[in-house]
């Protein structure tokens, strides 16, 4: 069989590092993650640099702070439902994997981070 090349060959790859890493999970804790195909809202992480405002992202505050927070638009590449977390994996540079909860715009805000699925799960 023919080994898949470029950034067809790069995404199946970091997939199978994904889903490995859920799955050594649920069999060392006996936990079951729902994996989901997508979201249906838009994924916003906090970035102190991001190209988006708190309100840009999702809708009016009244809050200062929240006034004051930065995003950049994320595309997952897997999705895992927690109770009402969502764990999110995106490839950079790197794995990073993101934890956020839905707003009530339907988009989606993730404040925190770890470079593995077990770090970001045991930040719950």
């Amino acid at each position: 069989m023919e080994k898949i090349r470029g950034p067809l060959g790069a995404w199946i790859k970091d997939m199978t590092k994904h889903m490995n890493e859920i799955q050594e999970y649920e069999k060392n804790y006996g936990i079951h993650f729902d994996i989901i195909p997508k979201l249906d809202g838009n994924c916003y992480v906090l970035s102190k640099n991001g190209s988006f405002s708190y309100e840009d992202c999702f809708g009016k505050t009244d809050y200062k702070y929240c006034m004051q927070q930065r995003y950049e638009l994320v595309l997952p590449e897997i999705v895992v439902k927690y109770y009402n977390y969502y764990i999110v994996a995106i490839t950079e540079e790197s794995v990073l994997w993101l934890r956020g909860r839905k707003a009530n715009n339907g988009n989606y805000e993730f404040d925190c981070c770890a470079d593995k699925f077990m770090e970001i799960i045991e930040s719950l």
